[in-house]
């Protein structure tokens, strides 16, 4: 339709700017792209209606969009993560190595451009009356620090209503960014336009979800050392890219409770406008438990002590009644699952639980890869690591005696012939070939030697690219 309003979406050449717009795109929507790059780059924004080159910390720039078309926006613009640069008070000595990468700028200059970012897009959506602004905020605005030991919160686990105790400039921009929307939902012009601010914790990306849990490197000292020690407090949350995505779909048409829109809270009425309302309400976005395979409560000791660690769980409440049990997030997102109608996080511990009922369906039967790879099979590896499990799927036998068939787990002895030393590899859900030699063939496992193909996935693969 000519006339349908648009939402315009900033940031739309970066990960999730690009597929957020996309998926707004593909359910039928107007967008408007936006990003300090010329042009488009990203071959998910091909269904947008237009992109505008800008530097949104020009506010010159800013004006200059399509206001008049625009009815939402969705503000993802900024350096999207913590500054490398190390702010004046923290000691080089009490940096620990980062679990994600770091933006290569100024904590100055992080600073400044994503404030100046937020606060020209907000100030044009309240100018223009926009309907409702998404602020892509950060759980790391609560407290993100580079000494893993700096924050220390009020309460565990954190809410919306906890203060904000920013230690480096990412955080205090996202803070500042928030401050901005409440003063602009509180002010005449900006009374129109709703604010949802998504406080969204560190990301992990699809391609790496299955690497979750981490370990530690060791087993957990108390206190922990450099070496086990799981970081800084915020970063034992997690929450799955698709997830962050899909609160922010939501957040554009979901209904905000008056007692959650800040200025009806401090101001005990709504400001009144042009009838619509308006208001500003900040949501956590994460998973329902921590990133590691400890439990929450052990780590949290370990980090700050026993005495601490009780002093700070005072709320908790029974592992039972949590949703991520004895791995329960150091977060409540509970305020995002009641608003968001139907949004539930993923989470690690889901995974395994729903692989573990799921039937093992094979994929389509092509020949296998990794041709001329030797392994002795073995039908059990030890008590933790079981070997073949479930159905096994066979495919006729070759004229040379070989076959294929899919193994749901299957430990395998790679043997690096003529030494004939080996080292144990799990193959899952996977066509694999197999040879028996000698007279008489066979087709159980065993210690009979073999020549195994196999399309795999390496269960040890710890990928993490994540950034938030």
């Amino acid at each position: 339709a000519p006339n349908m309003a648009s939402v315009l979406v900033t940031g739309a050449n970066g990960r999730l700017g690009s597929r957020i717009a996309a998926r707004l795109a593909k359910e039928g929507q107007k967008v408007v792209a936006t990003d300090r790059l010329r042009s488009p780059n990203n071959e998910e924004l091909v269904g947008i209606a237009a992109y505008h080159h800008a530097d949104l910390s020009n506010e010159c720039d800013v004006k200059a969009l399509p206001w008049e078309d625009i009815d939402r926006v969705v503000h993802l613009a900024a350096f999207p993560g913590p500054s490398s640069d190390l702010p004046p008070s923290v000691a080089k000595s009490a940096v620990s190595e980062p679990l994600i990468g770091l933006e290569k700028c100024s904590q100055s200059e992080l600073l400044l451009k994503n404030v100046a970012s937020a606060w020209h897009v907000m100030g044009s959506a309240a100018r223009n009356n926009v309907k409702r602004m998404i602020f892509s905020s950060s759980l790391f605005s609560y407290g993100y620090s580079h000494d893993p030991k700096a924050f220390v919160p009020a309460y565990i686990p954190l809410d919306e209503e906890h203060p904000k105790l920013p230690h480096e400039t990412y955080g205090l921009s996202k803070a500042v960014g928030e401050m901005s929307a409440s003063l602009l939902s509180r002010s005449g012009n900006g009374a129109s336009t709703e604010f949802v601010s998504l406080e969204f914790s560190n990301i992990v990306k699809a391609e790496a979800f299955s690497s979750l849990p981490w370990e530690l490197p060791s087993p957990l000292s108390s206190p922990p050392s450099a070496k086990t020690d799981p970081g800084t407090l915020l970063m034992w949350a997690y929450c799955h890219e698709d997830d962050v995505i899909e609160a922010h779909v939501k957040a554009l048409s979901c209904e905000i409770p008056p007692h959650l829109a800040e200025d009806h809270r401090h101001n005990g009425r709504r400001s009144a406008g042009n009838g619509r309302g308006g208001g500003h309400m900040r949501l956590i976005i994460a998973a329902d438990d921590i990133r590691y395979n400890v439990p929450t409560k052990e780590l949290l000791q370990a980090h700050f002590g026993d005495d601490a660690a009780n002093g700070l769980t005072k709320q908790w409440k029974p592992a039972g009644r949590m949703a991520g049990g004895k791995f329960a997030s150091i977060v409540d997102n509970s305020r995002a699952k009641d608003v968001l109608s139907g949004w539930q996080p993923r989470s690690w511990q889901q995974q395994r639980h729903d692989s573990a009922k799921a039937p093992i369906v094979p994929p389509p039967h092509t020949p296998a890869a990794n041709a001329g790879a030797s392994a002795v099979v073995r039908g059990e590896a030890d008590a933790d690591n079981p070997g073949p499990k479930g159905k096994t799927w066979v495919s006729e036998v070759r004229e040379d005696g070989s076959r294929d068939f899919f193994v749901e787990r299957l430990f395998v002895e790679q043997q690096q012939r003529p030494h004939n030393e080996g080292k144990l590899t799990c193959i899952e859900n996977a066509w694999i070939r197999y040879k028996i030699y000698g007279e008489g063939g066979g087709e159980e496992e065993g210690d009979n030697g073999g020549d195994i193909d196999s399309s795999s996935r390496n269960n040890n693969n710890n990928n993490n690219d994540n950034n938030n």
